[in-house]
């Protein structure tokens, strides 16, 4: 059982449970539940002198803001495999565990996990350098290689074809004409 007026005014104090007893003057009284996490319930009430009254006072927990920003313009978030916009972004979802991605082609996807718990905003702050491309992946490397191996075919077959034998002059026919094919 809690009595109410006791003390000097102040901040509140945590309930010795969550179903009491409160004893207060008739009257007037705004009644006001707190909880970190959670919204505010706030009861406006009248009681009679020598009234009880049962008040049920509920907390709603607060959502989580993730908000997200990057150091390259146009890079995606994407946040539990769902895509959210583009950085910078706020993504209200309820408490719990998130994973965070922020990609962008040609950098190097960012990755986390980030925790949030309710009522509070979690702030990420992205770096996105840029990726290092292999040298196969360059179209200049593939362009050299093919003109490396055009020319050592072309090299190779220069140097080991044989002489071509000599063209023999046509056949006259001699002084009557004929020419005979010999197989």
């Amino acid at each position: 059982m809690l009595v109410a007026g006791l003390r000097p005014p102040g901040p509140g104090e945590a309930p010795p449970s969550g179903s009491f007893r409160l004893v207060l003057d008739p009257g007037a009284h705004v009644l006001t539940m707190s909880r970190k996490g959670y919204a505010d319930a706030v009861a406006n009430h009248t009681f009679a002198p020598g009234s009880t009254t049962k008040l049920t006072l509920n907390l709603d927990k607060l959502p989580a803001t993730l908000h997200v920003a990057s150091d390259q313009s146009g890079a995606i978030v994407t946040v539990n495999g769902v895509d959210v916009g583009v950085a910078p972004v706020d993504v209200t979802r309820p408490a719990g565990t998130y994973k965070v991605l922020v990609t962008k082609p040609g950098h190097v996807t960012y990755e986390a996990q980030v925790v949030a718990h309710a009522g509070e905003s979690v702030d990420l702050r992205t770096t996105l350098p840029e990726e290092k491309r292999s040298l196969t992946s360059q179209w200049w490397f593939w362009a050299t290689a093919g003109a490396a191996v055009a020319g050592v075919a072309a090299g190779t077959y220069l140097l080991t074809r044989q002489e071509p034998e000599p063209a023999r002059p046509p056949l006259n026919g001699g002084g009557l004409g004929w020419a005979v094919p010999v197989q």
